[in-house]
């Protein structure tokens, strides 16, 4: 990169020092911008053949070609297939309706297979049924909380005490916090009760206890360690793992034990309870999305405000 390339780069990014730099051109809003930055990419691709079979190809990897032979062969898909139809409609209605289907297929089934692998559930012990179930609505259709800053009558601008709840279609998500009261819940300072209709599963960071509706124990799991939250970082082994899973992700690709897309929304119910709880008021949500519906003052806390020109654009 140039240098005065160089600066521009670090004077935009704020920074003295970038080791790593990644461009990255949002979505096209039009077709023909969309359609413009396709040519370009081609134009460039095409460009390349004389690194393909002439010059410096002993210098290039067989990997590296084979990528830019791969990116020629993306070029020509789609005037590929505008001619395959073509051909096909000479045919007749029958011949041209099967054998357009079957261009249309190979168009589709490339983004669709994907789509249809990522939908069974990656974690052992969750059933097909469950989790189809728990893809169609992710988030709750109401959220309530109320609480206060309590204990302490100091400057801190969130509650010590609160209880907020999440109604789905059908249950019911409950979750209490006493943040400054030393009162442990079945022996534990943490963690979640699962009340189901053949029992209930008592489960936080250092294992988990399967009671059935006769408050008999019929399963247990210890982790072998024991964390703590009487401390004002909740430092604990878990927590070192959460932070070296995500560290191994970015350095080495290790694959994410808590995926964002599931963590995204745990911590999208989180700030709704702060929303409730802020504005004193039940919020209705769009189950699919999370938006907060009819009540514009809650949903201007649903995202933060930006300096001028620092806007994320999606």
């Amino acid at each position: 990169i140039p240098a005065d390339v160089q600066e521009k780069l670090l004077r935009f990014a704020r920074a003295g020092l970038a080791s790593d730099v990644e461009v990255v051109e949002e979505f096209p809003a039009r077709y023909d911008v969309g359609a413009i930055r396709h040519h370009r990419w081609a134009r460039g691709d095409w460009q390349l053949l004389p690194w393909i079979f002439g010059r410096a190809t002993s210098a290039i990897p067989a990997v590296g070609r084979w990528k830019m032979l791969d990116n020629l062969r993306r070029t020509l898909s789609a005037p590929a297939a505008v001619l395959a139809l073509l051909a096909g409609w000479t045919l007749s209605l029958h011949a041209a309706l099967i054998w357009s289907l079957f261009v249309v297929l190979t168009i589709v089934l490339p983004t669709l297979i994907p789509v249809v692998a990522a939908i069974p559930p990656r974690r052992p012990g969750v059933t097909i049924a469950s989790h189809l179930r728990a893809l169609g609505g992710d988030f709750p259709n109401r959220v309530t909380a109320s609480g206060g800053r309590y204990h302490f009558a100091d400057d801190w601008e969130f509650y010590d005490t609160l209880v907020t709840s999440y109604e789905y279609d059908g249950k019911m998500i409950t979750w209490e916090d006493l943040s400054c009261q030393g009162k442990e819940l079945d022996n534990r300072s943490r963690g979640s009760t699962i009340h189901g209709t053949e029992g209930t599963v008592l489960v936080d960071r250092d294992g988990y206890e399967v009671y059935d509706l006769d408050n008999k124990k019929t399963a247990e799991y210890k982790v072998g360690t024991t964390s703590t939250t009487r401390d004002l970082v909740s430092a604990d082994t878990m927590t070192d793992d959460h932070f070296r899973n995500l560290i191994n992700a970015i350095r080495e690709g290790e694959r994410l034990h808590s995926p964002i897309e599931e963590a995204s929304i745990c911590v999208t119910m989180l700030q709704l309870s702060n929303i409730a709880w802020k504005v004193g008021r039940v919020l209705t949500l769009n189950s699919s999305d999370a938006h907060i519906l009819g009540d514009p003052g809650a949903e201007k806390l649903w995202q933060r405000e930006y300096e001028k020109g620092w806007e994320p654009k999606i």
